[in-house]
């Protein structure tokens, strides 16, 4: 059984509510690395929870295994007090006449056995544009800071804050996806109105508003998506779009979803992600199969678990990933734009300042700076390669960029 093998069968069991139980004897030196990977994904509390009675797992080196128990604690109650913050904030805001959309976090946590087992560093808030300075005013009054403050915040399309006093962080999106990006981001066209189809939803025993079933399974799938286009995404996205699927398909209008999933180029994306589902979680979503213009599509689903089992939970595994994300957002825009995708080093190293821009916010201002950005772009690249075990990023990036370029040719993404 290898680790990934492992991971799958373990978190399908945790969305089950089963314990898990390997009879087969397993070293300490792949618990490590199962908990590692576990940890990579940002699933090492639920993948614990479900694995702790395994006997196995009992015949680890006792100092080993109280360092994975206490961190998987440690991150629980961590969890806890965020979710705790999130909810007195939230009621702060809505006395002030304040009503963002809380997406993703703490609604997807909703869906799980444990839900603070399923760990959000961050919590995001929707507003409109509009909506921004009374917003933040309150946001500030209640104890949250800037995390950027030398930001334009005004311009910004999301402002991050923490929570001075405690360990609340949230992301508040003015838009769901980034205008500057050639890539994706037209994507907020499909969430233009999203504002005027809000639900309510309690949160133990809090009121919270956020997007209507349609919409935010659309999001969650726009979400993963604009991460693939990037460097990838983890399974634990693949658990909360499935699992959102799953309990909501009913009021889900899915017809909508595909057409969105259309607009996006993901309609082979999101089949293979369901797929994905149904073979190595056991949760998949019946409608989509219902539905003649869903079974039409066929979607192999091997590639994108193999890409998202080692892009970690946001495509973050390595440094070489995190870099090949200029290869493949450059071959969607170009595709965008008529033209062939094509990997090139040149593009690699020296990007347009608009894909940038979000890493370097002076290049909003001062365009002219680019070449700066270039400079203290390469610089942080080449001191992550000079702390690297691995002195051959540069290349592996690039050949990466190639296999994730074909990775969108497979799905359709781009021509």
């Amino acid at each position: 059984m290898t680790i990934n093998e492992m991971l799958l069968q373990a978190f399908a069991a945790h969305l089950r509510g089963d314990q898990i139980d390997w009879k087969e004897e397993i070293s300490d030196e792949q618990w490590l690395a199962f908990f590692k990977l576990a940890g990579k994904h940002s699933l090492l509390p639920l993948i614990y929870e479900t694995v702790c009675q395994c006997e196995s797992l009992k015949k680890v080196n006792p100092a080993i295994l109280m360092q994975i128990k206490n961190t998987s604690i440690r991150q629980t109650i961590l969890q806890v007090r965020r979710t705790e913050e999130l909810k007195l904030l939230y009621q702060k805001l809505m006395e002030d006449g304040v009503c963002p959309l809380i997406v993703k976090g703490v609604v997807c946590r909703s869906l799980y056995p444990i839900p603070d087992d399923r760990i959000s560093n961050d919590e995001d808030f929707l507003i409109g544009w509009e909506d921004f300075e009374r917003t933040d005013a309150a946001m500030r009054q209640w104890g949250m800071a800037y995390v950027e403050p030398d930001k334009e915040i005004e311009k910004e399309f999301e402002v991050s804050y923490y929570h001075s006093k405690g360990c609340l962080v949230v992301e508040l999106h003015k838009d769901l996806f980034s205008e500057s990006s050639d890539a994706y981001g037209n994507f907020n066209e499909l969430f233009a109105d999203v504002q005027t189809r809000k639900i309510p939803m309690e949160i133990d025993g809090v009121t919270i508003y956020t997007l209507g079933y349609t919409d935010h399974l659309s999001y969650l799938i726009a979400h993963a998506f604009k991460h693939f286009l990037h460097s990838g995404f983890g399974i634990r996205q693949v658990g909360d779009i499935v699992l959102f699927a799953k309990k909501y398909e009913d009021v889900i209008d899915w017809s909508i979803v595909y057409e969105k999933c259309e607009r996006m180029r993901a309609l082979y994306f999101i089949k293979a992600l369901f797929e994905i589902g149904k073979t190595y979680l056991g949760v998949w979503p019946l409608k989509p199969y219902e539905v003649k213009k869903w079974k039409r599509i066929q979607a192999d689903p091997e590639a994108l678990l193999a890409d998202l089992l080692d892009g970690g939970v946001f495509g973050d595994n390595n440094m070489a990933r995190k870099h090949s994300s200029t290869i493949t957002l450059n071959a969607v825009a170009a595709d965008k734009k008529g033209k062939e995708a094509k990997v090139s080093l040149r593009k690699s190293l020296f990007p347009a300042a608009k894909s940038i821009s979000g890493r370097y916010p002076y290049l909003n201002r001062y365009p002219f700076l680019l070449p700066v950005a270039w400079m203290n772009r390469i610089w942080h690249y080449y001191k992550e390669n000079k702390n690297s075990s691995n002195q051959n990023q540069a290349a592996e990036s690039i050949q990466l960029g190639k296999q994730r370029v074909e990775l969108l040719r497979k799905y359709k993404i781009i021509d």
